[in-house]
């Protein structure tokens, strides 16, 4: 995963038997562009667009050439029009997160049969597998949970409703403040990014959340 208009770092290792050999190593991106071969396993590149690029690099030992491929996943940028997430520490229940995208129309992404796909809210990441996009219908499943929701090709929006087993979300929500030992007072506003990856195609927004929170001790008392 790389950020469009910013420079990403790519790096890959090898190594050769002979150890009087030199290497030298030439990356494509995939997008046109090609770096001169040089002594360096790393390399710096800026991708303009989103989307998948198969990049790849080329590995020279004054003898042989080796080819490394990769997918370089770079998100369209959408906006996160509703989220909700909703964790129930007490009854047992599942944890829910329901979201809508708004953003270019996702072409690329239809149809779809048995792809994996890996929702990342404020860098809480569950994966999804055996997804079905069929007409406007989404749905799909994976150790946590299962999603549904549906997607429309004309407007570009996607409505997602991931439920999840109990604690899936709880610990990694924490350490952006939704959750903690001291609860936020009610009313605080957070920033959460918001990352879609289905396949090797993704979109990324970000959503203002307001935190509510209802409180139960045994059946006698409830705070709001």
């Amino acid at each position: 995963m790389v950020v469009a208009d910013q420079t990403n770092v790519f790096t890959v290792s090898a190594t050769d038997a002979d150890v009087g050999d030199s290497l030298t190593y030439q990356w494509q991106f995939g997008d046109g562009v090609t770096n001169a071969a040089s002594p360096l396993s790393t390399a710096a590149h800026a991708y303009a667009d989103c989307g998948p690029f198969a990049a790849s690099v080329a590995v020279n030992d004054g003898h042989t050439n080796i080819i490394g491929r990769l997918t370089a996943s770079v998100p369209c940028s959408n906006q996160v029009t509703a989220l909700t997430v909703k964790l129930d520490f007490v009854k047992g229940t599942n944890d829910t997160i329901s979201l809508t995208l708004t953003g270019p129309a996702p072409g690329n992404f239809i149809p779809v049969t048995g792809e994996k796909l890996t929702l990342d809210v404020g860098g809480v990441v569950v994966t999804f597998t055996n997804v079905t996009i069929k007409g406007k219908s989404l749905k799909g499943s994976g150790p946590n949970g299962s999603v549904t929701g549906t997607v429309n090709t004309k407007t570009g929006i996607w409505t997602l409703k991931a439920s999840l087993k109990k604690g899936s979300w709880q610990t990694a929500l924490a350490k952006i403040g939704m959750v903690d030992q001291v609860v936020p007072k009610p009313g605080t506003v957070l920033t959460v990014p918001v990352l879609l990856l289905l396949d090797d195609e993704s979109l990324a927004g970000q959503a203002q959340v307001t935190y509510t929170a209802t409180t139960k001790v045994g059946q006698a008392k409830k705070n709001k």
